[in-house]
């Protein structure tokens, strides 16, 4: 698991250039869902982010804060978008 899908892509061309096979040797996945991952060869696993809903929600978070509540945390819905660089178990 990568910390984003151009990394993860980087990791998908190493994997390569050591003669691994990705997923049957080794399993790719990212973050972010960038256009790049649906035609990367093979196609990459990923979790998109949800953007806009971070932004509301931090800006949500700022106001209460400049309000004077304390900080929170959230947890934003997500998914996996299951592609050729895994493999279901």
């Amino acid at each position: 698991m990568a910390r984003s899908d151009i990394a993860a892509i980087g990791a998908l061309l190493a994997a390569k250039e050591l003669g691994l096979r990705v997923p049957e040797d080794v399993a790719v996945a990212g973050f972010d869902d960038i256009p790049e991952s649906g035609i990367s060869a093979p196609t990459l696993t990923t979790i998109p982010q949800p953007a806009r809903e971070k932004g509301i929600e931090a800006a949500r978070m700022v106001m209460h804060m400049l309000d004077g509540a304390a900080g929170s945390h959230i947890r934003l819905p997500y998914e996996l978008v299951v592609r050729e660089s895994t493999r279901r178990t």
